[in-house]
């Protein structure tokens, strides 16, 4: 039988996504999303639990992801859970959770990162003849 392997989220961006080249120089992207719940606690008042979630893209969508990921921007992603384990750098064993990204959409844009060529219209100067849809 076929197993499933599939996770959907929707947070905001906790710091401006990085990104890094392999050895054979494909683009691997990071960045870590928060999500949260609210809840009641036992005296009764509502509270919100924040969840911190390790984002990864690779290739065409890594460099997508470091072009539009920043701090504050809302993404909605959708990929598999990958557990590693790492030796850390005083020796001691440490388990990760990461969500390998296969889609991802911003949903509304955080800080904005200085990526904006020098010479590029403003939105004010595109003749709206001149999209082509």
């Amino acid at each position: 039988m076929a197993s499933v392997n599939k996770v959907i989220l929707i947070g905001s961006c906790g710091q401006d996504c990085e990104v890094r080249f392999t050895a054979s120089g494909k683009p691997v992207a990071n960045v870590s999303i928060a999500t949260s719940s609210r809840k009641k606690n036992p005296q009764g008042e509502k509270v919100e639990e924040t969840t911190w979630h390790k984002l990864i893209f690779f290739d065409k969508l890594a460099e997508i992801a470091g072009q539009f990921l920043t701090t504050g921007t809302m993404v909605y992603v959708e990929g598999q859970i990958k557990y590693d384990i790492y030796i850390d750098k005083n020796g001691q064993e440490r388990n990760v959770t990461n969500v390998i990204c296969q889609e991802m959409k911003v949903l509304k844009r955080g800080q904005e990162k200085n990526t904006i060529p020098k010479g590029a219209p403003k939105d004010e100067e595109i003749d709206d003849n001149s999209i082509p849809f």
